[in-house]
């Protein structure tokens, strides 16, 4: 969840591409990819047509990421119980495709009708933005490389410590890629946290353990 803020706060102060560490841009998606000046955005389109949440290409300061912030914001000041989030609504890429929506549909009319909004190609910011300003919707079909983490065995060179020296050596190591990565970034999916924590796991409203949280930072 902290990643889905993270990731929507800078693209909106700095703009930029972001990825999933799973992620690359495939053979289509170059430098040339873009060449209008007037595009202010970029996405692929994910398995339910929504715009990708994983690979997004953003200039500084866009109204999709700011609109997206205030939905996530709402959504956690709303949110009944921590211990039970889903995570694909309040933070994740339903929360992004209502920033999307807010800023590109004219309803069920318009010069942006709210069922072509998620069309592949390019659509226009509503106003009272600048209609000038160009957003472009992609297929995923060769824009970007998606790594399945599959069990293929990679190495992995692994401290060890000797207790005779106490002096510290590396021995390799084959195992899977998800495996690797879980261990260079010390990070584990947010799923098996809470099961390996669920007793430990808070509860409430999001708004009081906020209030809680910001009584503790006077003292």
């Amino acid at each position: 969840m902290t990643i889905d803020i993270w990731r929507i706060l800078i693209l909106y102060r700095y703009g930029g591409i972001y990825s999933d560490f799973d992620v690359a841009p495939d053979v289509k998606l170059t430098e040339m990819t873009i060449q209008n000046k007037n595009y202010s955005a970029f996405f692929l389109s994910d398995p339910w047509n929504r715009p990708s949440h994983w690979l997004i290409g953003m200039e500084p300061n866009h109204p999709i990421m700011y609109h997206t912030m205030l939905i996530i914001l709402n959504n956690l000041l709303e949110l009944k119980d921590v211990s039970q989030v889903k995570l694909v609504f309040v933070t994740g890429p339903e929360a992004l495709k209502k920033g999307y929506t807010t800023v590109i549909s004219t309803g069920d009319g318009g010069e942006e009708p709210y069922k072509q909004i998620f069309n592949t190609g390019i659509h226009r910011l509503r106003k009272p933005y600048p209609n000038n300003t160009l957003v472009q919707k992609f297929k995923n079909d060769g824009y970007s490389y998606q790594n399945r983490l599959d069990k293929t065995l990679v190495p992995y060179r692994m401290p060890t410590t000797t207790n005779s020296s106490n002096s510290t050596n590396t021995t390799t190591i084959m195992i899977t890629k998800k495996e690797r990565i879980k261990k260079e970034t010390n990070s584990s999916h947010w799923k098996q946290i809470i099961y390996e924590t669920k007793n430990n796991v808070p509860r409430g409203m999001c708004i009081d353990h906020l209030y809680m949280n910001a009584q503790k930072q006077k003292h």
